[in-house]
C-alpha cells in the first residue's frame, strides 16, 4: 500500500467534488488508464460516484470488478445490529469493570488480589458504543480474571447491588465466542502485505457457520436472525472478486470456491445468487481476454513448481481450512475445466506446499504466482492484476489516526500541501521497512494504535 494522496475536500462533499478530488491525483500520477478498480468504504457520496469513474476510465477489467465495498465496514454493520441485543447481558460485567477501575486505592487493592490467582495487574478498557470490537476486547480481556473480579467485586459492593457470579462469566464466555469469527476476519482483511481478496470468500463461510452453529441457542436465536438479514443484503450474490480470486488462489482453486458457495448456503439454509456455474464463465471470460490481449499460444509448456514463500499475515480461517483439505479434490471434468493453462492448474496437487494448518494459513499466494509465471503466463497476470485489489479501505482510513500527530494543537496552521507531503513520505518510509501494520495490540484495535504513533 501506497498512499499517493491527502487532499482537502472542499464543502460541500459533493459527489462532484469528491470526483475531481480523485481525478486530479490520478493525473497528477500518469494512472488514469491503469486504474482497475476501486475500493470505497458504504457513504452514500462515495458509492455515487462510481458511474462518473467509470464513464472517465474504461475499467480494464469491467463493470463487476471496478467497484469493490469495503468488506469490513459491511462486517461491522452486521455486527452492530447484534451488539444491540448483546449489550441488554453485558451490562453487570461492564459495571463491573467499571468498578475495579475507578479510583487508584481500588486500582492497587485490585492488583494485589490477583497475586494469589498468578495473574498480572490488568488494566480493563471498557467498550464505547460506535466500535463493537470494543465490546469483543472488552469481555475477551474479563474471561482470564474471572475469579479474582468475582472475589474482589462481591467483597466490595454494598447489599443492595447484584454480585458476580459464574453465570455472568458464562454468557461473556458464549459471547466472545460468537464474535470472534467477526473480530478476526476484520483484521485478517484489513492486512497490508498479503492478499486479501482470496480471503474474502473463506471468511464468509466462517461467518455463515458462526450463524449456524449459534442459531440453535435460545439466548442467540433473534440476534443470529437479525444478523443474517444484513449478511444477506449485502452478500447473497457474493461479489465475483472474491470468487475469482480463491479460484487464482492454489490452495481453493475452482472445486474449492464451489464446495465454499454451497456450505456457505447451506449455513444459512437459502440458495445465494451466486453459484459455481457463473464463476466458471466469468473466469473463463477473463482468461480469455486476457489470453488475446497477452498471450500466444504457448499452454503445452510443462508446469514448473516452487515453493512459495510465507507472509506475516494471520487469516483465521481453521473451518475453511477444515473443509478445503476434505473438499478440494482435483477435478478433470471437461465441462468444468476447457482452457489448457485453467486445466493443468486445476488438476496439479498443490498440498506439499503447505502440509500443516500453519502452513496453509500463511502460504504466500501472491509469490506463488511470481514463482510460476512461466508455467501459467496468462493466470499470472490475471493473478498479479485480482490478487492486488485490496477488499477493505481500513489501511486507508488509518491515515486519517496518523495525521493526527501532525496536525495537532503545535502545528495547527500546516498548509495543505505541506500536510500531504508529511502524510506520503510517512508513510512511504512506513512502507520502506514494512510496518505499516506493526502497531496491533491485544488490548487496542489498529486505528488505536496507529493514532499513537510518533512522527
Amino acid at each position: 500500500k501506497r498512499l499517493t494522496g491527502f487532499k482537502e475536500i472542499q464543502y460541500p462533499h459533493t459527489v462532484e467534488n469528491i470526483f475531481c478530488v480523485i481525478m486530479d491525483v490520478f493525473e497528477l500520477y500518469g494512472i488514469l488508464g491503469k486504474v482497475g478498480s476501486i475500493t470505497f468504504d458504504n457513504a452514500s457520496n462515495n458509492t455515487a460516484t462510481i458511474p462518473m469513474f467509470r464513464n472517465r476510465l474504461n475499467p480494464p477489467h469491467g463493470l463487476h470488478l471496478f467497484h469493490q465495498r469495503c468488506i469490513c465496514h459491511v462486517i461491522n454493520l452486521i455486527v452492530q445490529v447484534g451488539v444491540k441485543e448483546i449489550v441488554e447481558y453485558v451490562d453487570h460485567i461492564r459495571f463491573a469493570l467499571a468498578f475495579v477501575m475507578i479510583g487508584e486505592r481500588r486500582r492497587q487493592d485490585f492488583k494485589l488480589m490477583c497475586e494469589p490467582f498468578g495473574l498480572p495487574h490488568k488494566k480493563f478498557n471498557l467498550d464505547v458504543p460506535h466500535r463493537w470490537n470494543s465490546l469483543y476486547l472488552m469481555l475477551e480481556s474479563c474471561l482470564p480474571y474471572k475469579d479474582p473480579l468475582i472475589c474482589y467485586y462481591n467483597r466490595n459492593i454494598s447489599d443492595n447491588i447484584r454480585p458476580l457470579d459464574e453465570i455472568d462469566f458464562t454468557m461473556v464466555k458464549y459471547f466472545v465466542e460468537f464474535l470472534k469469527p467477526f473480530y478476526n476476519a476484520t483484521h485478517a482483511l484489513s492486512g497490508v502485505y498479503y492478499s486479501t481478496s482470496c480471503m474474502a470468500l473463506q471468511q464468509l463461510y466462517e461467518i455463515s457457520s458462526t450463524f449456524e452453529k449459534f442459531g440453535n441457542y435460545p439466548i442467540f436465536n433473534e440476534i443470529v436472525i437479525k444478523m443474517k438479514e444484513n449478511f444477506l443484503k449485502y452478500w447473497n450474490n457474493i461479489p465475483l472478486l472474491y470468487t475469482l480470486t480463491a479460484c487464482l488462489d492454489p490452495r481453493i482453486k475452482l472445486v474449492g470456491v464451489q464446495t465454499l458457495i454451497e456450505s456457505i448456503g447451506g449455513a444459512l439454509k437459502i440458495p445465494l445468487d451466486m453459484n459455481i456455474r457463473k464463476v466458471e464463465e466469468n473466469l473463463n471470460d477473463m482468461f480469455d481476454n486476457y489470453a488475446i490481449k497477452y498471450g500466444e499460444d504457448d499452454q503445452n509448456q510443462a508446469v514448473t513448481e516452487s515453493q512459495g514463500k510465507y507472509s506475516s499475515s494471520s487469516s483465521f480461517f481453521s473451518g475453511s481450512y477444515n473443509l478445503l483439505r476434505v473438499g478440494t479434490q482435483p477435478s478433470t471434468s471437461s465441462n468444468i475445466y476447457s482452457r489448457q493453462e485453467l486445466n493443468t492448474f486445476n488438476s496439479t496437487r498443490y498440498d506439499y506446499m503447505f502440509q500443516t494448518y500453519k502452513e496453509w494459513e500463511q502460504f504466500d499466494v501472491i509469490d506463488f504466482w511470481k514463482s510460476n509465471s512461466l508455467a501459467y503466463p496468462i493466470l499470472a497476470l490475471m493473478a498479479r492484476d485480482l490478487l492486488t485489489i485490496p477488499v477493505s479501505s481500513v489501511a486507508c482510513e488509518q491515515v486519517f489516526s496518523i495525521s493526527g500527530n501532525i496536525l495537532d494543537e503545535r502545528r495547527n496552521r500546516l498548509n495543505g500541501d505541506i500536510l500531504e507531503a508529511l502524510m506520503c513520505v510517512k508513510d512511504w518510509e512506513l512502507a520502506r521497512h514494512r510496518t505499516q501494520n506493526m502497531f496491533k495490540q491485544e488490548d487496542e484495535d489498529c486505528i488505536e494504535q496507529l493514532g499513537q504513533l510518533n512522527i
